[in-house]
């Protein structure tokens, strides 16, 4: 696997690359603190993004993203996070309750 050699990264910028999936094995990078894939085609985020621990920033706006996994809400050290407004209005509602909850700056786009 290709993240295989780059366990210690800290950022990744895989923006505007027509992207529809990512591995899971994406989440083994757990040093990685600013991650973008915004402008991209992905639907679904891997079960375990919440293993990203230290990621304090992450751009995820312009994907048709509807839901987030559980384990999202476990990136308690983001400090700004752009979603996709094409977010449930559920999910919306609980991502700012829970930002709020740990101090992070949420934007829809």
């Amino acid at each position: 696997d290709i993240f295989d050699n780059f366990k210690e990264l800290l950022s990744l910028d895989i923006s505007f690359n027509k992207i529809d999936k990512l591995p899971e094995s994406i989440c083994q990078l757990k040093y990685l603190e600013y991650f973008d894939l915004s402008h991209n085609k992905i639907k679904n985020l891997p079960e375990d993004i919440g293993k990203l621990k230290n990621l304090k920033y992450f751009h995820l706006d312009k994907n048709p993203i509807l839901n987030l996994p559980n384990s999202f809400f476990e990136l308690i050290f983001l400090e700004i996070i752009r979603l996709p407004s094409s977010l449930l209005d559920s999910q919306k509602k609980k991502v700012k309750d829970w930002s709020k909850e740990i101090g992070c700056e949420v934007s829809f786009k």
